[in-house]
């Protein structure tokens, strides 16, 4: 009886599924990452939300708190709408590595050319550029109609080593500020791998 016992006591343990312990902690780009013991890892972005581009070598932390995550479509990887729902955010990261002059002359001859209409029509403008963990992020303003209603946008765009990458802000126009202020903490979340 006892063999019978520990017999189907160890039959139960082996037919168990495993679940891939936390083995340690390290850091990747001076975040925090979890070592699974199946050789896995994840951003550790402590109870935040984790987002880990699968095109070039980025990562960031957003606050569930600030941002649902949205359906992105087409080149996005990543939509993010803000619970206040004044703010939008779209993250476009691309494998290709720009000059960053010449990414940020393109954005607004990009942006008027999905808006079927001209660069002069959108008003475009610079931003203020913000440098992210050394990263510069340059920025562009414009504005465009989607389905007859007048949209805002912030675009911030920088590219290097780890790829190109893309951060466009949208939001109705008067709301600009709060979409400002939202765009300065998500960027300064982002991490690109060296």
């Amino acid at each position: 009886m006892k063999r019978l016992v520990v017999g189907l006591t160890a039959l139960i343990i082996a037919a168990t599924p495993v679940v891939a312990q936390e083995v340690g902690k390290t850091e990747w780009n001076g975040y925090p990452v979890v070592l699974k013991a199946d050789g896995t890892w994840f951003f550790d972005c402590g109870g935040y939300g984790a987002a880990m581009s699968k095109q070039i070598r980025m990562a960031f932390c957003f606050d569930p708190a600030t941002w649902t995550v949205g359906t992105p479509q087409g080149v996005q990887e990543f939509m993010f709408l803000s619970n206040d729902n004044t703010t939008g955010v779209l993250v476009i990261p691309d494998q290709n590595i720009y000059p960053l002059d010449q990414l940020h002359v393109a954005v607004p001859e990009s942006a008027a050319q999905n808006g079927n209409t001209t660069v002069d029509a959108i008003d475009a403008s610079d931003a203020p550029s913000i440098v992210v963990k050394g990263k510069t992020f340059m920025g562009t303003r414009y504005k465009l109609g989607v389905d007859g209603s007048p949209f805002s946008y912030l675009d911030y765009h920088t590219s290097g080593d780890a790829g190109t990458v893309q951060v466009i802000f949208w939001t109705a126009p008067g709301d600009e500020a709060q979409a400002d202020a939202k765009a300065k903490v998500f960027l300064d979340q982002i991490v690109f791998g060296d």
